[in-house]
């Protein structure tokens, strides 16, 4: 991300032209003093000369101090002029961070767990996969915000600020960008928060709304059956309905935490304590026992419309899934075949390495023997070198003293 260094460099630039005025006032009050000089030795008559030479000289002294302290602090202005526009940049961050929140909060919060195709063409609602993206881009920008405070922090504590006016200043501009950015997260915590009560609401009325057309279903079956409770037809209805509820239907509608309907068997052994653990699993869930007999009646429909192709075709699919499931379960075991050859091999490999370690420090042992018997050899061969010499230097010297005694006693013999 691109950095304004505007300022830096303006601050640079004013430095230089502040040394710049230093170094021309140094020359004009050189000559001025080169000047005053002159005159001091052409009139050396006058007292009041002396005064005013002093005075210069005190207003010269005073002129050069404040030059140095204000170089001084153009100097100290670096570091703070560095963070003054740190802080500008996460402010400018905090606005468009907040600027996010307020422009998406409207559509974030409308239309909360609603349906969108009753309202789609005269509103602008988000749906749930917009709103986890408004979501992980807001947590991003809050992060990034925090960090970038932080650093901050740090770099204002490790700088070399005047600390009577720079430091408290710096950190007292921190304190309001936090309070920005706690402000800006109360109000992405209150979105969440409406969020999710608008959701839990929105669940709880699609549940009463179910149980009201169950209701209004079973009170309609019940006028029915009252109607016609002497026919055939009836009667026929009630047995299927009570054999295949007996043998294959016996299942209760449950309603999740997500809202949905979800089937859950009930065995005749089935405790008290597991319905009461099934109950407790999802949002006041209800069990509902009369949807069972709406659908068991469909599913006995719809298993006695079925003709002698489609039950051969039924017949025939249940054949090839019970293969496919043969299949993988063939494979499964392969697999778990195959984890088991890798499992061997990779204890094979372990033992392979260890003997390989217990080589190698045998290798690096037998080596630093060797070392010790070659260096104890060579200093064994040094020493036989040296009392090889010093034994023909011996040997030398008897022969030339036998020499020089066989010549001085020739010499001598008449």
């Amino acid at each position: 991300m691109p950095v304004d260094k505007t300022p830096l460099f303006r601050a640079q630039v004013k430095m230089i032209r502040t040394q710049e005025t230093v170094r021309l006032k140094r020359t004009q009050m050189q000559k001025q003093q080169h000047q005053q000089q002159q005159q001091t030795e052409n009139s050396h008559s006058s007292f009041e000369g002396n005064i005013l030479c002093f005075n210069t000289w005190y207003d010269y002294f005073l002129s050069l101090e404040k030059l140095e302290k204000a170089s001084s602090r153009s100097l100290l202005n670096l570091s703070f002029l560095s963070c003054t526009v740190e802080a500008q940049r996460i402010r400018r961050e905090l606005i468009a961070l907040r600027n996010i929140v307020i422009s998406g909060r409207k559509n974030y919060v409308s239309d909360i767990g609603h349906s969108r195709r009753l309202i789609a063409s005269y509103t602008d609602s988000m749906n749930d996969f917009e709103r986890d993206e408004l979501d992980a881009k807001i947590k991003e920008m809050m992060q990034d915000c925090i960090q970038s405070i932080q650093a901050l922090q740090l770099k204002i504590s490790s700088s070399n600020l005047r600390a009577f006016d720079e430091g408290p200043h710096l950190f007292q501009v921190l304190r309001m960008l936090g309070k920005h950015l706690k402000g800006t997260a109360k109000i992405v915590a209150e979105m969440r928060a409406l969020r999710t009560k608008k959701i839990s609401s929105t669940m709880r009325t699609c549940r009463l709304a179910t149980l009201a057309q169950l209701y209004n279903m079973k009170k309609q079956r019940d006028e029915l059956l009252m109607a016609n409770g002497n026919s055939v037809e009836t009667k026929s209805l009630k047995s299927d309905i009570s054999s295949v509820s007996d043998s294959v239907l016996n299942d209760a509608i449950m309603f999740g935490k997500d809202g949905l309907r979800k089937r859950v068997p009930q065995s005749t052994n089935m405790k008290k304590s597991e319905i009461r653990k099934l109950e407790q699993d999802g949002w006041s869930d209800v069990q509902v026992s009369d949807f069972q007999e709406v659908e068991q009646a469909d599913d006995v429909d719809s298993l006695n419309n079925l003709d002698d192709d489609e039950r051969a075709q039924l017949m025939i699919e249940n054949e090839r899934l019970y293969s496919q499931s043969l299949q993988v379960d063939n494979d499964i075991q392969k697999v778990e075949k195959q984890m088991a050859e890798l499992y061997q091999l990779q204890a094979t490999f372990a033992e392979k390495v260890s003997e390989q370690e217990r080589d190698i420090n045998v290798v690096n042992e037998t080596t630093l023997l060797t070392v010790e018997n070659i260096r104890i050899g060579n200093e064994q061969i040094r020493q036989a070198i040296q009392n090889m010499a010093s034994r023909r230097v011996i040997l030398l010297f008897c022969i030339i003293v036998l020499t020089f005694t066989l010549l001085f006693l020739d010499w001598y013999n008449p």
